[in-house]
């Protein structure tokens, strides 16, 4: 533990060598766009910018039924466009709310210099009313339920920021139930927790409704203490909450302690979070919160060694705690004693830090000196065959391939810079790094992807000169209809351009990406799709209740005229379901369901380009149960399943529908 009189000492100094605090932060532009549900720009539309809360504070507003305060609040003009000023550097989120619309976020973590986001389109509200029942099946008012995020951990490392579903949360009135505000192709966890029941959680599915029954648990208590004064006494008013899902069971008395029911008699994981964001994790009866430690450290140029003022500084997993550094660099982070923290920073026009491995062990070590490398910057204009501007257009770029047959996988750090053009069609992508060369790809709707080489970035520099130019692209449209030829209306058209080709019984991918566009069949089942390139395409169509149908070879030829795809009939499809269990027979939650058409092995895949994980057909909930709708009725299905874990899996279907549940056992790795 640090003594007070070296804390002071360490503290005076670094305040003396600075001249002062922490350096004063300039508000930071964030331009967007609000799109309705038919792509129109949609005015009046709320946009939030939010701070990122800590758990305790989030768990306080879901309890007491409190909605947190923003820092801004901006309406978005008649064009659908928005301008917030965020305060300062720091990690925020802005939220997009409008009448009869599912609320949509977007994570800006960190944010440290202005930035352009991709436009959102607001989806309908169609909601989900959630109605608790315990002992007897009689209501439970003040059940908290919530919506919890549906992606898979092992992904977010690839992740590149979006828009999503806002968060959800809500307790149930006398009569049992809530609504929680959600779109329709939202598939959240549902966790619900009450007053003397176990806690429920469960993949909420399709519809506007989901019955609860809650079931009573095994009666548990914790007690939650802390060292004052050399002595171990009782921590009140302490968050303690499911260490999974995060979902509150309440917070400690004036003893520190408190009671709460569980599922079942094992070993559960808890976190215990105090105000002053002291946290420790335990299974135990008794958990002890740590002592606060505190670092410091300084943020320095690693060209010119001078420090960085006004850079941000955090600990991984604590965003809402970052600081600013001072006019020297100089910065103060705090955690509990024993914790084994990873420091991040950055600052603008400087590329992000790694993570900087700093235990805060009580015996008052200096904290790191991080170096940030400068970054380039990138600005240029996309404009149409005629030169103008084209606005709205996405831009990206991506490292040159210095071979065709080699590629560069990079894992963690920060993603790819990617920008959005203005009403002229001018970009800005910033904090780039200067060791590579990079392709620079613009997209926009009715425009073929076009793409220009950038090389020899200095760092600290930025290059002005970048033009990216964009031809139209063919358009195709056809019909989508049942199997009594009668039109299908919002049928999902997809047409993408094949990113490889076929040699025997596997797929050689080039490193390309495909070009690709979609969009939704009318009340006559027409679709029209644009901006495609010419080439072979392949064409995929889904719909609910109906088989998903796919066909390739398909020509696209560039001509003044739009190309007639002609009809698609669909087929009925049907249900397979089953369970996922372990070598006890226990179910396996969360194992991942991919389908495979065909009754042989699955097409083998050699890349030269990065690989991506395409989303599952379904995911098992609690329970290892799995559902998969829309199957073809002719043909044999195979099911791949894999979990962290555990080795690869898989099945057979001999027949869709399936007439008794699929058995899937997995073995541990």
């Amino acid at each position: 533990m640090i003594r007070p009189a070296r804390l002071l000492g360490l503290l005076a100094l670094i305040l003396d060598f600075s001249g002062g605090g922490p350096a004063a932060s300039a508000e930071i532009e964030i331009r967007g766009k609000v799109l309705g549900t038919d792509g129109l720009p949609y005015p009046e539309a709320t946009v939030s910018l939010l701070p990122m809360e800590p758990m305790f504070r989030k768990a306080e507003a879901w309890m007491n039924g409190t909605v947190q305060e923003p820092a801004r609040v901006v309406k978005t003009g008649r064009t659908g466009e928005f301008l917030l000023a965020a305060p300062g550097a720091g990690h925020w989120t802005v939220q997009v709310d409008a009448p009869g619309a599912a609320a949509r976020a977007y994570a800006l973590s960190p944010l440290v210099e202005p930035v352009v986001l991709a436009a959102v389109r607001l989806e309908p509200d169609t909601g989900l009313t959630v109605q608790v029942a315990g002992k007897g099946g009689k209501p439970v008012p003040g059940a908290l339920a919530r919506l919890l995020d549906a992606s898979d951990p092992r992904m977010k490392l690839f992740s590149q920021p979006a828009w999503g579903p806002a968060a959800s949360a809500a307790r149930t009135g006398e009569d049992g139930s809530v609504r929680l505000s959600r779109a329709e192709g939202d598939r959240r966890e549902l966790v619900v927790s009450a007053d003397g029941y176990a806690l429920y959680r469960r993949r909420a599915g399709a519809g506007t409704g989901h019955a609860v029954s809650l079931k009573p648990g095994v009666p548990r208590k914790v007690q939650v203490v802390e060292q004052v004064s050399g002595k171990r006494v009782p921590a009140p008013s302490v968050l303690v909450m499911d260490n999974e899902t995060g979902q509150p069971l309440g917070f400690t008395g004036s003893d520190g302690k408190l009671s709460f029911q569980s599922a079942g008699k094992g070993r559960i994981q808890l976190s215990a979070v105090s105000r002053d964001g002291r946290r420790v994790t335990s299974s135990a009866g008794l958990m002890e919160l740590p002592q606060l430690d505190t670092m410091v450290g300084r943020l320095i140029d690693s060209s010119s060694r001078g420090g960085i003022a006004g850079g941000l500084v955090w600990l991984e997993g604590k965003p809402w705690e970052a600081v600013l550094t001072d006019r020297a660099g100089g910065f103060v982070l705090q955690a509990g004693q024993g914790v084994q923290g990873r420091v991040v920073a950055d600052a603008t026009g400087f590329l992000q830090s790694g993570e900087t491995r700093f235990r805060f062990a009580g015996d008052g070590r200096p904290g790191p000196i991080i170096a940030l490398e400068p970054a380039a910057a990138i600005e240029g204009t996309v404009t149409d065959g005629a030169g103008r501007g084209v606005p709205a257009a996405a831009v990206g770029i991506a490292v040159r391939r210095s071979h065709p047959g080699m590629v560069r996988i990079e894992i963690g750090g920060a993603p790819s810079p990617e920008a959005v053009t203005d009403e002229q069609g001018r970009f800005r992508i910033s904090k780039v790094d200067t060791s590579s060369n990079y392709d620079v790809t613009a997209s926009a709707d009715g425009y073929v992807r076009g793409k220009v080489a950038v090389i020899d970035l200095v760092p600290g520099r930025t290059r002005t000169d970048v033009k990216v130019r964009l031809d139209a692209g063919v358009q195709a449209g056809g019909t989508v209809l049942d199997p009594d030829g009668e039109p299908v209306a919002g049928a999902l058209v997809s047409l993408s351009r094949s990113q490889g080709r076929r040699m025997g019984g596997m797929m050689i991918l080039d490193g390309s990406e495909p070009e690709a566009a979609e969009g939704f069949s009318g009340e006559d089942g027409r679709f029209l799709l644009t901006g495609l390139p010419p080439g072979n395409v392949e064409i995929k169509i889904r719909h609910k209740g109906f088989a998903a149908l796919s066909r390739d070879g398909i020509e696209l030829v560039a001509g003044p005229d739009d190309v007639d795809l002609g009809e698609f009939a669909l087929s009925p499809g049907g249900l397979v379901q089953g369970m996922v269990v372990d070598t006890d027979n226990l179910p396996v939650e969360g194992a991942r369901i991919h389908v495979a058409s065909g009754g042989g092995m699955g097409m083998m895949t050699f890349s030269s380009g990065p690989v991506s994980d395409t989303e599952p057909d379904a995911v098992t909930g609690p329970d290892g149960w799995f559902t998969l709708e829309d199957q073809p009725l002719t043909g044999k299905l195979n099911l791949n399943v894999d979990r962290t874990g555990f080795l690869r899996g898989g099945a057979a279907v001999p027949e869709v529908p399936t007439l008794e549940p699929l058995t899937i056992t997995l073995e541990p790795s």
